[in-house]
Formats: C-alpha cells, structure tokens, sequence
C-alpha cells in the first residue's frame, strides 16, 4: 500500500547486512536533511512495529527517518 505525505516521501529500501538483503521503511522529507533518526524497533509481536504512522512521531521538515525490519520478516532474508 503506498503511503502519500506532502511533507516526506516514504519508500521500503533493501540494504546488505551480513550477506543478507535486509528491508527497511525509509521516510524522507522534500527538504534538506539535516538530521537523521534511525529507529529501532522494541516490543513484542504487533508493539513498536516499524510502520508509517510510528516513524512520523520522530519527524520534521528536514529529519530523515529509518526504521530498519527484524531479519526474516517482511521480506527480508535471514
């Protein structure tokens, strides 16, 4: 499902960690970046999992936010 935003645009990346292809939501806003947050995911189960609404709590106008997958879930190898 495609997320629309006036102020960032949201995209799943693919990164190589330990040999593996790893998934990560990536929310990157139309200005300069000027700060990055990386956020890492906690809980159990459904609690603190990476998604649009979650990554939009730590945002403004010039912050880029990642929220890397767990290793074998959506999508991702391991």
């Amino acid at each position: 499902m495609p997320i629309e935003s006036f102020t960032h645009q949201f995209e799943e990346i693919t990164y190589l960690s330990d040999d593996l292809q790893v998934k990560a939501l990536m929310m990157t806003p139309h200005h300069e970046v000027n700060r990055i947050v990386v956020y890492l995911r906690g809980g159990k189960g459904q609690v603190g999992r990476v998604r649009a609404g979650r990554l939009m709590q730590f945002s403004d106008s010039q912050t880029l936010v990642i929220g890397p997958y767990y290793r074998g879930n959506n999508g991702s190898e391991g």
